[in-house]
């Protein structure tokens, strides 16, 4: 009998265990609604109360879906605490879909290893304590635009509602979703997957209508922040330069996508035959591109003081496809040795923001915000470095989310270890024959 298949379902048991334990970890952490998410609560609270809808700028579409979550509560405060689980059962019912997707082509290992890195390695533990809308965007994108490669129609029109939804609840993934549903179409030949953006304008335009009267008003207008001692501060809407921007998004070391989302730099095509997942990789990474053009140019492309690049978690999804690929494929001692080094700096990026998120970092909020790109250019002030400079004793419960962070360290790695060192001692090995040769040749 061989032994593949039980060691296959060994490692799907491990993969289940660890992920329940990851979301079991986060529903016991300190949750909490504040900042825009707080503005997004007060609106689902005065709806359910009164019947009536503000016209603030975030999309009540993600919000309303939470309602049932509110209806549990019977004080104020039970609503709140039901509420802030709403994102936390959206990721959980989000892996089983993408699970179910990803078991054709991926298989089961790199499955796992993915949802494993998309939980641990990424922005999710920090969002997934809070109410904002990206993780419903992010999630429901991810899941739509692979729903649309499925071979049941009725896959294909939940992908459809996915997407339109992910892009409703979150504008700024409107020229993003357009660039990947292009990408999907030029790689389908399908021409109706372009009626997708048509409903997804309708949608924004229609919310805005009958929020605020004209489908042509966002409730950004003239939206601004704090005059601070940079030039470009102050200013509002689409007013940063560009390329200032562009570089900020990729490279600061406090918001940059390419210390918090390494693997979205990386090319699966070494690792990976599977055309529908290259093309949906593709796709992906047209939706980040998107988002970088869109926010590029936004007054507040940092996403205001929150921890790491908040407006582009979308980015994890293409991050974690590429580590897990990686991860499963890498042969060299050079690569094996790479990727362990990047996906545990990618899970001290989870935990970061999970148990440490922007502790220490008031200087960035004082005086009205006046030195808070100190917490997007300067390492030190860094929420990714930070917690070393201050370093502090853990409590139970964040000792206990470090072992499991290390287990899962350890569950997707330790193949490349073993790899990378039967590598080393082969080359060891080989190496006094190796010499032995190139002395001959120098003799002659």
């Amino acid at each position: 009998m061989s032994l593949a298949p039980i060691s296959t379902k060994i490692l799907a048991v491990i993969d289940a265990a660890l992920l329940a334990a990851g979301i079991a970890m986060i529903a016991w952490s300190p949750m909490e609604i504040a900042g825009d998410a707080e503005s997004r609560y007060r609106t689902l609270d005065e709806w359910m109360a009164s019947g009536h809808v503000n016209n603030t700028s975030y999309s009540f579409s993600g919000p309303v879906l939470a309602a049932p979550l509110w209806k549990l509560g019977d004080t104020p405060e039970a609503r709140l605490e039901y509420v802030d689980y709403f994102n936390l059962i959206v990721f959980a019912v989000a892996a089983i879909c993408l699970f179910a997707a990803f078991r054709e082509h991926l298989g089961p290992d790199r499955s796992g290893r993915f949802l494993l890195l998309l939980l641990f390695a990424t922005g999710f533990p920090h969002e997934l304590q809070n109410f904002n809308n990206e993780v419903l965007s992010s999630l429901a994108l991810g899941c739509g635009l692979i729903g649309l490669y499925a071979s049941r129609r009725l896959a294909r029109g939940f992908a459809g509602g996915a997407i339109v939804l992910a892009t409703v609840n979150m504008p700024g993934l409107a020229i993003g979703t357009g660039l990947a549903l292009l990408g999907v179409v030029e790689r389908t030949r399908k021409l109706r997957w372009l009626i997708i953006p048509a409903l997804c304008a309708g949608g924004i335009m229609s919310e805005a209508w009958l929020r605020r009267g004209s489908p042509w008003l966002s409730g950004y207008e003239g939206n601004a922040g704090f005059k601070t001692p940079l030039p470009y501060s102050g200013l509002p809407e689409f007013s940063y330069p560009f390329l200032l921007g562009l570089i900020s998004i990729v490279f600061s070391f406090g918001k940059g996508l390419l210390f918090f989302y390494p693997g979205a730099f990386v090319r699966i095509r070494p690792w990976l035959r599977d055309e529908t997942i290259l093309n949906l990789q593709r796709a992906w990474l047209l939706a980040v591109t998107g988002l970088v053009l869109l926010y590029a140019r936004w007054w507040s492309w940092y996403g205001g003081f929150c921890w790491g690049p908040r407006f582009f978690l979308f980015a994890a999804l293409p991050s974690c496809l590429a580590l897990s690929v990686w991860s499963a494929g890498a042969r060299s001692i050079l690569s094996c040795l790479a990727a362990s080094a990047i996906i545990g700096w990618c899970l001290w990026v989870g935990y970061s923001g999970l148990v440490f998120a922007l502790s220490d970092l008031d200087i960035c909020s004082n005086r009205n915000y006046r030195l808070e790109a100190f917490c997007w250019y300067v390492p030190e002030f860094s929420p990714l470095i930070r917690p070393f400079i201050t370093a502090r004793a853990l409590t139970a419960w964040e000792e206990n989310a470090l072992y499991l962070f290390y287990a899962v360290y350890l569950r997707i790695t330790l193949r490349l270890w073993l790899q990378a060192v039967a590598g080393i001692v082969r080359a060891v090995r080989a190496a006094p024959a190796a010499v032995g040769a190139w002395l001959r040749e120098a003799r002659l």
